[in-house]
């Protein structure tokens, strides 16, 4: 698919500053205090099977199988308010949310801004399995932690998912109209998904 990803722009810029560029994976620099208070939420939820995720994380990818205890899915719903055409369904994040309780016994995890809330709880409300919800909840650097806890993240085409991409979690990311070349998650152990509207991929909807 043509177009060549955001990372890889600003990094040319970068070198044009003399900065070194070899390095061009992602970090995020969680405190102390946000993960002491990802083990607490987990807690209080309880999960406590899932142990914590060494920080940053190792590259290899953490598969999904019924072996895992509890595995924690986060599920990203929104993708921004500026483009709908950017979100899937409710009903499409209800039905692979229930779908992978049933199948692996996961607890889904529902994330988002505070602007986001009433989305998660209306996905909540529609699944079969219970959902915690962590929308409202999170800063930036415990959305980080949580996701490091997460054996997947689903989202749309946003800022977490990206944050997730950033933590080593696998994404499964749905890319809806826009151009996955241009603005996927970074690195190699990412799924993304793509619709088949028209303009796809349309770069304008990236901004």
């Amino acid at each position: 698919m043509r177009g060549k990803h955001e990372l890889l722009s600003f990094l040319k810029i970068a070198r044009l500053l003399d900065c070194d560029t070899e390095n061009t994976e992602l970090e995020v620099w969680p405190y102390a205090e946000d993960f002491n208070w990802v083990e607490q939420f987990l807690k209080e939820n309880g999960i406590e099977d899932n142990p914590p995720a060494p920080f940053p994380l190792n590259k290899g990818g953490r598969g999904l199988s019924k072996g895992d205890d509890v595995p924690l899915i986060g599920i990203h719903p929104d993708a921004g308010r500026t483009e709908p055409r950017r979100r899937w369904t409710k009903e499409g994040y209800q039905q692979v949310a229930d779908a992978l309780a049933q199948k692996y016994g996961a607890q889904i995890v529902l994330t988002g801004a505070p602007s986001e809330v009433e989305l998660s709880k209306q996905i909540a409300s529609m699944m079969q399995a219970k959902a915690i919800i962590a929308a409202g909840k999170t800063n930036i650097n415990q959305l980080a932690v949580l996701f490091s806890r997460c054996q997947l993240v689903l989202c749309g085409n946003c800022g977490p998912m990206h944050l997730a991409a950033a933590v080593k979690t696998p994404v499964v990311a749905l890319h809806g109209p826009t151009n996955p070349a241009q603005w996927g998650p970074w690195g190699e152990e990412h799924t993304v998904i793509c619709s088949d509207m028209p303009c796809s991929p349309c770069l304008n909807l990236g901004f």
